[in-house]
């Protein structure tokens, strides 16, 4: 499915059968727009619940699905909305889901398909953050003037979370208190680069700079 193009087709309400749908943060493996979070995980799980939804997706035969175990749930990804929400109609009492990630709007789109790239600033460095990361972000909470310190905090502490829920491989480094001074955030690119987007839609109003190493060298 083209989202541009497909944009009324792509778009769920915020609510779906009882749950409420979290906007989408990336375009999962590159394919699937939409995901469901099961209760259970690699190690214990429901043999029974699990293995009826395996039954419901072995109906389809287009790959418009894939199914994967962590250690904190089950993710079954899908590619088109109206299997998302046949499957949630279909598993909505069944006290088996978590939660659901969904397109909710245009402006949504527009910043899954955008790159976002123009956000970021190219340096050149002869070696990576600590040995491992080629990305930095620098985060202000001064650029909210009007904000009182409660407000600077809770920015940051929602940036911070989805950050910790979005990414595997980071390190924070503090210069102080977030209210008027900078923090740094490392990681690779390659993975910020999924989420930047909607991490950009969200932070943008904190985030001063995004720096990625052009050249480096790994010794």
């Amino acid at each position: 499915m083209n989202l541009l193009l497909d944009s009324e087709k792509a778009i769920v309400p915020a609510t779906v059968y009882g749950f409420d749908v979290l906007p989408t943060t990336k375009i999962y493996y590159d394919h699937f727009h939409y995901k469901v979070s099961l209760i259970g995980n690699s190690i214990a799980y429901d043999i029974f619940k699990h293995q009826e939804i395996n039954d419901w997706l072995s109906s389809f035969t287009d790959w418009d699905y894939r199914t994967g175990w962590t250690m904190k749930s089950r993710n079954v990804y899908f590619r088109h909305r109206d299997t998302f929400l046949d499957f949630v109609k279909n598993f909505s009492n069944k006290n088996i889901i978590l939660s659901l990630h969904g397109i909710l709007s245009k402006e949504h789109i527009e910043f899954l398909t955008n790159t976002s790239s123009a956000r970021v600033t190219k340096i050149f460095r002869n070696k990576k953050w600590y040995k491992k990361y080629d990305t930095k972000v620098e985060i202000w909470t001064s650029l909210l003037p009007e904000a009182t310190s409660e407000e600077r905090f809770l920015a940051f502490d929602k940036l911070s979370n989805f950050i910790e829920n979005n990414l595997d491989n980071f390190q924070w480094y503090s210069s102080g208190s977030h209210s008027w001074r900078s923090n740094y955030l490392y990681c690779e690119y390659k993975q910020l680069e999924e989420i930047l987007p909607f991490l950009i839609l969200s932070h943008d109003d904190i985030i001063y700079d995004i720096y990625k190493i052009h050249n480096f060298n790994d010794k």
